[in-house]
C-alpha cells in the first residue's frame, strides 16, 4: 500500500483514495503538496511549519464510508473527489478556529453536497509512531458543518484566528 499520495496528481490521488476507501488499513499517509504554510500567509501568522500533512488511513477510511456507520470517526460519505478538493482547498480557507491543545479547525469552502461547508480539524506538532521526533501536520478529522453561521457565532472571539467574513456571507 502507498504511503503517500500526490494530491496535485488528480488522476492518481483519485485512485489512491479509492483504495484507502474500500479497505482498512493500518498506516499513515503523507499527503504531499498541500502548501499549508499558504495559510501562514493569509492569517500573517506562523501556524503551519510544514507544508505536507499526514493522515491515518483508518481515518480516511472512516470519513469516505457511507453516512451513519461509525468506525474511529463518524462515517460521513465524503467521496475521494471531494476530500482530494478539500484538502486542496486548505490553503483557502473561510475560518481558522483555535480549537486547542495545538489543534486548528478550518472551515474550508468545499461544500458537502453543494451546502454545508467541510470542517477539517489538524493537529499541529504531531509525531509518528516510528519517529517521536518528527513534528508533523496530521489530519485529525473532516465533516459537513451544518449551520455554521449558528456556529461561529457561539465562539468565542479569543479562539477565532482568521475569519473571511465575505466567503463565509455567501454560506445559506
Amino acid at each position: 500500500m502507498k504511503k503517500f499520495i500526490n494530491i496535485k496528481d488528480t488522476k492518481n490521488a483519485l485512485k489512491d483514495l479509492e483504495e484507502f476507501r474500500s479497505k482498512r488499513y493500518s498506516t499513515i499517509v503523507k499527503l504531499k503538496n498541500v502548501n499549508l504554510k499558504r495559510i501562514n500567509e493569509i492569517i500573517e501568522f506562523t501556524l503551519f511549519r510544514k507544508n505536507d500533512l499526514y493522515v491515518d488511513s483508518d481515518t480516511l477510511f472512516d470519513l469516505m464510508q457511507p453516512k451513519g456507520g461509525r468506525g474511529k470517526h463518524n462515517y460521513h460519505n465524503i467521496s475521494p473527489k471531494l476530500f482530494l478538493s478539500a484538502i486542496n482547498d486548505l490553503a483557502k480557507p473561510i475560518c481558522v478556529l483555535d480549537d486547542g491543545h495545538d489543534k486548528y479547525a478550518i472551515v474550508l469552502m468545499t461544500k458537502y453536497e453543494n451546502r454545508d461547508p467541510l470542517l477539517s480539524v489538524i493537529e499541529t506538532g504531531c509525531r509518528l509512531d516510528n519517529d517521536l521526533d518528527a513534528n508533523i501536520n496530521k489530519l485529525v478529522t473532516m465533516y459537513p458543518k451544518e449551520k455554521i453561521n449558528n456556529y461561529l457565532s457561539r465562539v468565542k472571539p479569543n479562539k477565532i484566528i482568521y475569519l473571511n467574513k465575505i466567503e463565509l456571507n455567501k454560506i445559506k
